[in-house]
């Protein structure tokens, strides 16, 4: 067989197998985002924390993560947390600062902190999402854009994810 013949049977193999082996997304049916919600309690302050598992964001070279967290307590708040890295050498800060649905409603957010190293940026942002507002976009997912004053993030979580959590907070 020539070196050409045997990239080609490779190919039709590699292509063959990768039909036949699935998998899964943790977070693509609602059962298994709610089995994956973490639940702590904090004995001084009396609040506690409902968190789903985050999801990763593909926003390459750049990685990010988002997930939703139930704080009750003193406040029944729910944010949806984002976390986001930049790599020094695809421009590093962007001082993230506001959300924007995809509508265009404004959403209220809270810088949560912004640290670096020698490899580049993580900065973090709590967005406000009411209850109400999570279970209106329960089909549909949510689609947000966190806005900094030199860049952005596009956030997309899928329905499952919402509905999920939403089934974990019963």
């Amino acid at each position: 067989m020539t070196v050409g013949m045997n990239r080609a049977l490779c190919l039709v193999l590699a292509t063959a197998f990768a039909g036949c082996v699935e998998f899964e997304s943790p977070y693509s049916k609602p059962q298994q985002v709610a089995a994956n919600v973490t639940r702590s309690s904090d004995q001084y302050t009396r609040v506690s924390k409902i968190a789903a598992r985050p999801i990763p964001i593909v926003n390459f070279p750049n990685t990010s993560t988002a997930q939703l967290v139930s704080l009750q307590g003193r406040s029944n708040e729910i944010d949806l947390v984002v976390q986001a890295i930049f790599l020094h050498s695809t421009g590093g800060w962007r001082f993230l600062e506001q959300a924007f649905d995809s509508q265009g409603t404004q959403l209220a957010t809270k810088v949560v902190s912004q640290d670096s190293d020698e490899t580049g940026v993580t900065e973090t942002v709590a967005i406000a999402v009411p209850k109400e507002y999570l279970v209106a976009h329960s089909q549909s997912g949510l689609d947000i854009k966190v806005v900094g004053r030199r860049g952005d993030v596009l956030i997309k979580l899928p329905a499952s994810y919402v509905q999920g959590f939403l089934l974990a907070l019963k």
